[in-house]
């Protein structure tokens, strides 16, 4: 059987989008579960902000501890889970890397808070829900359309209730904020 050079080139072709599509796939797996945990921590530290508010900051604080820790452990594990081949270097070299980059986004968001402190707690927790959101955009756009997709639901519905909710404003940021990204992890995980 002979193949001309066209449908070699079609093959190739058919090959390496198959090849990419898995990637993005693999892609959105390993990042479902920090999807789950952020949106397990936004709902847990929202509702706590709405029900004990004089609890909110050690409450927040001790949340984003214990996320960044589990975030830390889920992409070591996830690290192992790939450590076979070539690849185990490459991602070991990232790791740090998006260490480096969560700290540096940490840094950003103090800096602004200390430069230019927000009138209230609403504003305060509206801005850090949408920093990650639009954050969440900016990955989707190099990542694929789903995970912008759920940074962009997650935004809406924040501006939504910063304008359209008065009574029980954090708690409604916790059910919609962390309630998108607990079903946006768990929509990439089914991939």
């Amino acid at each position: 059987m002979n193949i001309d050079k066209n449908e070699a080139a079609l093959a190739l072709a058919a090959i390496d989008a198959a090849g990419a599509r898995s990637t993005q796939l693999q892609r959105y797996r390993r990042f479902a579960p920090f999807l789950i945990l952020w949106g397990v921590i936004w709902l847990l530290a929202n509702s706590v902000s709405d029900l004990a508010p004089a609890q909110a900051g050690t409450v927040w604080l001790a949340l984003t501890l214990l996320g960044a820790t589990a975030s830390w452990w889920l992409g070591w594990r996830q690290h192992t889970a790939v450590a076979e081949g070539s690849t185990s270097r490459t991602r070991l070299n990232q790791g740090w890397r998006w260490m480096l980059c969560f700290l540096v986004v940490v840094a950003f968001q103090v800096a602004a808070i200390a430069v230019l402190p927000p009138a209230d707690g609403r504003q305060q927790d509206t801005f850090f829900s949408m920093f990650w959101t639009f954050l969440y955009m900016a990955i989707g756009a190099w990542t694929g359309w789903r995970l912008f997709t759920i940074g962009l639901a997650a935004t809406l519905l924040i501006l939504l209730g910063y304008y359209g909710v008065h009574s029980h404003y954090f708690l409604y940021m916790g059910c919609v904020s962390g309630g998108a990204l607990m079903a946006g992890g768990l929509w990439l995980r089914r991939l």
